[in-house]
């Protein structure tokens, strides 16, 4: 589906998809983040041609809901001020035929995740990424500043959105909004970062630079170096890879742009020369 939106490409940069540390660090631990990357997609699909199905297909977000604050807020904006109903219908409708079957399978379901969530114990632990480090740095017993990165991330993604509404691109802007959300997370684990492929390759897509393709291939390789040194999913050593994925998606966009304007004005100067 990648594929199908971004267009073919001569790069092999398919290979750069299969070969992504968190989705292979994902599928060896069994964890369920790569059904979140199918929601994604599926909505990054079908949001425009199919609204209804698109938004049924966030349902599977919903699975870890933490991960998509920022996102998930701007999405709700997204659909009352363009009016797009169908998304938010499609949405509510799978919402409700997961309670429903939830329902009918077990009603104590509710009740026992509740007391779990309240005794599990998981706001204790350590999560390698920025906002239990900024908790754990400040005051490791304040479980509330695990949630300042989000708010503020929040309050940026709604400005952003603001900004580029009339001419907003889920492809283009959504992966920003999406490479920011995994930053900010209250808690978010190396294969959570899955999230990030349709991002990273949508920029790998559209980039000339073989120097900005070569850095992003060695963030893999050091990555699996990481993964094979035997180094556990809760390691302090995982926390720089969210903002590594956002800072070279930000570089390759910039320098995309900025080959776009150099191109532009250049083709305005040439008749005039002539």
């Amino acid at each position: 589906m990648l594929w199908e939106m971004f267009g073919p490409s001569d790069k092999h940069l398919d290979m750069l998809a299969y070969f992504f540390p968190p989705a292979l660090i994902c599928v060896v631990m069994g964890q369920t983040s790569l059904f979140l990357l199918l929601g994604l997609v599926l909505f990054l699909r079908f949001h425009r041609t199919r609204p209804f199905w698109g938004g049924a297909a966030l349902w599977l977000c919903t699975l870890k809901p933490h991960l998509f604050v920022p996102f998930g807020l701007v999405l709700l904006v997204w659909i009352v001020v363009g009016r797009n109903w169908r998304v938010l219908y499609g949405a509510l409708a799978a919402l409700a035929a997961s309670c429903a079957l939830t329902e009918m399978i077990d009603p104590a379901a509710w009740s026992q995740y509740l007391h779990w969530a309240g005794t599990s114990g998981i706001s204790n632990e350590y999560i390698p990424c920025l906002s239990v480090e900024l908790r754990n740095l400040i005051n490791p017993q304040a479980h509330w500043l695990a949630f300042v990165p989000v708010v503020l991330g929040s309050v940026w993604a709604l400005g952003y959105y603001w900004r580029n509404r009339h001419r907003w691109d889920w492809l283009e802007h959504g992966n920003t909004l999406m490479l920011v959300s995994l930053l900010v997370a209250p808690y978010c684990w190396i294969y959570d970062q899955t999230l990030a492929l349709p991002a990273l390759m949508y920029a790998a897509w559209r980039t000339a630079s073989r120097m900005q393709l070569a850095f992003l291939a060695s963030v893999f390789i050091v990555i699996e170096l990481e993964t094979f040194l035997a180094f556990w999913e809760a390691h302090t050593i995982y926390v720089w890879v969210a903002p590594a994925w956002l800072a070279w998606y930000l570089w390759s966009r910039r320098s995309e742009q900025r080959a776009k304007a150099s191109a532009a004005i250049e083709a305005v100067q040439l008749p005039s020369l002539t």
